[in-house]
């Protein structure tokens, strides 16, 4: 039996959503891209994830950043 494939897409508080492909770290990340771009741009970044998987594929949306943590600085702690 294939695995199911999760595709993970983050609204961020921030203004910019997440693409996430099997996992929710950093490197499951396939595009962080500002909310403001048409949508037809995170259409297209989901259906090209689909096409390299093989088998069922779950797509969950989600605004809840605390799941998708990681250890990268945030932008103040740079400035």
């Amino acid at each position: 039996m294939i695995p199911t494939t999760y595709i993970y897409i983050l609204k961020r508080s921030n203004g910019f959503y997440g693409v996430y492909v099997n996992g929710k770290q950093q490197e499951h990340l396939k595009t962080n891209s500002p909310l403001s771009m048409p949508a037809k741009y995170l259409i297209d970044k989901v259906l090209h994830e689909m096409k390299k998987i093989v088998g069922p594929i779950t797509i969950l949306f989600t605004d809840d950043e605390s799941e998708f943590q990681n250890d990268l600085p945030k932008l103040e702690d740079i400035v």
